[in-house]
């Protein structure tokens, strides 16, 4: 009777051992290969056309930021229109509740900022939209001549211009600010 009892005690732990091995095997491999995709890119259409934009703009910019809206213009961007448009587009982000309005970045809203004799000097780009060519012109070359814009804020070529704007948290509805946005 011992030789049955230990047979029958055996076989449950033999098998318990190899479920628990297989098991173990699995679920490592498992683990191994899972992952959590966080970038919502991911899951969008790549075909898209506006992540086919930003896509076309973060490569420009080498950017990556919550909220980028871009206003271009092929022939460039120092003119009243564009101007105008940049202005119009960063005081109504400023408006959005999900939207940081300290930390919006575009030329109306970035400053200028050059050495002197006396040190460093910091004024805005522009504190209203230039009225005549050579305004505009001298507007181009302080842009241009600044290594934090040019580039980063402003295409090197002068036809694209960012406005960047940072999320009060990063919890919010992403497709319901991108909604508001398109509506600008």
């Amino acid at each position: 009777m011992k030789k049955i009892n230990d047979l029958v005690l055996r076989k449950p732990i033999i098998t318990l051992i190899i479920l628990f091995a297989i098991t173990a095997f699995f679920g490592y491999e498992v683990y191994d290969k899972a992952r959590i995709e966080t970038n919502l890119n991911e899951y969008m259409p790549e075909d898209h056309p506006a992540f086919e934009q930003s896509d076309h703009y973060e490569e420009i910019f080498d950017i990556n930021d919550a909220v980028v809206v871009a206003v271009e213009n092929k022939n460039e961007i120092y003119n009243k229109e564009s101007l105008e448009q940049i202005l119009e587009i960063s005081d109504r982000l400023a408006s959005l509740e999900e939207i940081n309005e300290d930390d919006i970045k575009s030329i109306a809203t970035a400053n200028n900022i050059s050495a002197s004799d006396f040190g460093l000097e910091v004024e805005e780009f522009f504190n209203t939209i230039p009225d005549d060519e050579a305004e505009f012109k001298e507007l181009k070359e302080k842009v241009s001549s600044n290594n934090m814009v040019s580039g980063k804020i402003v295409s090197e070529d002068n036809t694209v211009a960012l406005i960047q704007a940072q999320l009060v948290d990063e919890g919010i509805d992403r497709l319901k600010l991108y909604e508001k946005c398109r509506k600008f």
